[in-house]
């Protein structure tokens, strides 16, 4: 069953080689923190590849809810700031949902713990909330034939977890200076810019986005790097400057640093790796702006 008669919005998104991937909205007490759902079916004709897929960093974390055999396995994915591989096993799962937040959006879905605490980890939910694990594999289980209704039940639980977590003006303020054509801004300026210490901001961004400001900022500009090469960007001189590197060798740098690849390389082999376009719009906390 491919159709959806639920009430969350369908929007566009990524797609990868033609999987069976859908895409939608959180409901409105959400996007403040989730940028979208995703819900993969399977494809009994997608052909097995040997060859892990790469995910460029995002600085995000990714709740993930899989059904195979009819058994649910949940995993929280920390926000990353390195690469990662991934099994493309499309033609072997019953049903996979991911919850895909925004940059600082998974805080307080485990309480008060700070994200970069899970940075870089894959994590058994059972390991970090056992109550959270219970309460979801309740839902999953009861739900999963009809993945519009589960969509709808992860929604409505996301909501009553995450609705009630009080926003920080400072952190909407400083996502509001972060974007990819603003890569050099140092963290000093931002400190001019909001009337908070340095230490404060960076303390801010370790405990909401699970990674330091200056990490931040790099990974918004690669992104914004891969997502241009994506869609036909060939002059990677020309892009260094338009993203204010200094120049093509620091850009290379940076990008080989995060990627693990050069840009050429990236270009080349572009099949192999996964990039969200969605999280890291250009004005991050306008994402659903209307």
């Amino acid at each position: 069953m491919n159709s959806y008669s639920g009430g969350l919005e369908p929007i566009s998104g990524n797609s990868h080689n033609g999987a069976t991937q859908l895409f939608f909205a959180p409901s409105l007490p959400l996007r403040g923190h989730i940028s979208h759902y995703t819900v993969q079916l399977r494809n009994a004709c997608e052909l097995p590849s040997a060859r892990p897929l790469t995910i460029i960093p995002d600085a995000s974390g990714c709740l993930v809810f899989t059904v195979s055999h009819g058994r649910v396995k949940p995993v929280f994915w920390g926000p990353n700031s390195e690469t990662h591989q991934v099994t493309r096993d499309f033609n072997t799962i019953t049903l996979r949902l991911l919850v895909e937040f925004l940059p600082g959006g998974a805080f307080g879905l485990f309480g008060r713990l700070p994200l970069h605490e899970l940075q870089n980890s894959q994590c058994l939910l059972d390991a970090i909330d056992p109550a959270l694990d219970r309460l979801f594999r309740s839902v999953v289980e009861r739900h999963y034939a009809a993945w519009p209704v589960l969509l709808q039940a992860v929604d409505d639980v996301l909501v009553r977890r995450l609705g009630a977590v009080a926003e920080k003006p400072l952190l909407r303020q400083v996502l509001s200076h972060a974007s990819p054509l603003n890569g050099n801004i140092r963290l000093n300026t931002l400190t001019g810019m909001t009337s908070y210490s340095a230490r404060h901001i960076n303390r801010l961004c370790q405990e909401r986005i699970g990674v330091s400001w200056k990490s931040f900022v790099r990974i918004l500009r690669i992104n914004e790097a891969c997502r241009r090469i994506r869609h036909g960007v060939v002059d990677l001189r020309t892009l260094a400057c338009d993203l204010d590197f200094h120049d093509q060798a620091h850009f290379s740098k940076d990008f080989k640093a995060l990627c693990g690849v050069t840009p050429s390389d990236y270009q080349r082999d572009l099949p192999h790796f996964y990039a969200e376009e969605t999280k890291l719009c250009m004005n991050l906390p306008d994402r659903y702006a209307r």
